[in-house]
């Protein structure tokens, strides 16, 4: 079975309703691609397409809505990767404990610097750009609204800057984290694999890591900080412009009913 991934914009200012009127807010349909196979062998065989896709006309409030529950949805995962990342770096400062005890533990020390080092994996893997990370969703958030022609939006300034801070902490202190665990993760093994313990450079490469860890962890505070006057507002918002929609779509109906029952 082949498949073929397309990015095809519909400017649906060009489509009608059947009854030859243009879309507006509330309207849904649904559409979906088939392909031409001009397939001599099976010709009978039904045409490939894809799955169907229905699609719903919203306006500048329908719009903002899901920027304002994007930008709730980015505070919430937030919360969450801050969470994995001071578990972390308190297993970095376990492993630097054990390292500067007099009678160290090669065993338990790297054990904390592997779980660190998931950690940190895990908190790159859900702040970066891949389709479950939160600039990765800011970026098809910030698509939507262009593709919108949606310029001037408050949540959409602050998303934007959301996700160029993150990327700031993704290029920054977060690297140097992981860059740093690498190398005493490296140490830890061939010291357990007894071909001795550099313990100075272990050292330094575990407290250059934590201090990194703990700048990570106070930028994730910052972002929080920032977002969290917006929190209660943005929930609202959100319910007040859910509201506005569903009296919008009621009103609608309740239109097309007296057209069909003058």
């Amino acid at each position: 079975v082949n498949s073929l991934g397309l990015d095809h914009l519909v400017r649906l200012k060009d489509w009608k309703n059947s009854d030859g009127s243009s879309f507006k807010a509330g309207d849904r349909f649904s559409l979906r691609f088939v392909a031409n196979d001009h397939d001599d062998v099976l010709p009978l065989k039904p045409k490939g397409g894809s799955d169907w896709l229905e699609i719903q006309i919203v306006d500048r409030n329908g719009i903002e809505l899901l920027l304002e529950k994007a930008q709730e949805k980015a505070r919430q995962e937030l919360l969450k990767v801050r969470d994995i990342q001071r578990k972390a770096t308190k297993d970095t400062s376990f492993a630097l404990n054990e390292i500067k005890a007099k009678e160290e533990d090669i065993q338990k020390a790297m054990e904390a610097v592997q779980s660190a080092e998931q950690g940190q994996k895990n908190v790159s893997e859900r702040l970066g750009e891949k389709e479950a990370g939160i600039v990765g969703d800011l970026e098809k958030i910030k698509k939507l609204a262009e593709a919108n022609k949606l310029k001037s939006s408050a949540s959409l300034s602050r998303l934007n800057e959301l996700g160029k801070e993150i990327k700031k902490i993704e290029e920054g202190e977060l690297a140097q984290a992981e860059l740093q665990l690498s190398e005493a993760s490296k140490r830890l093994e061939s010291a357990d694999a007894g071909k001795g313990l550099e313990k100075e450079k272990l050292t330094a490469a575990l407290e250059k890591s934590l201090k990194s860890q703990q700048e990570v962890e106070k930028s994730l505070d910052g972002l929080l900080k920032n977002l969290e006057p917006w929190a209660g507002l943005t929930e609202m918002r959100s319910d007040a412009r859910e509201t506005l929609l569903e009296l919008e779509d009621l009103k609608r109906k309740l239109e097309d009913t007296q057209k069909q029952d003058p």
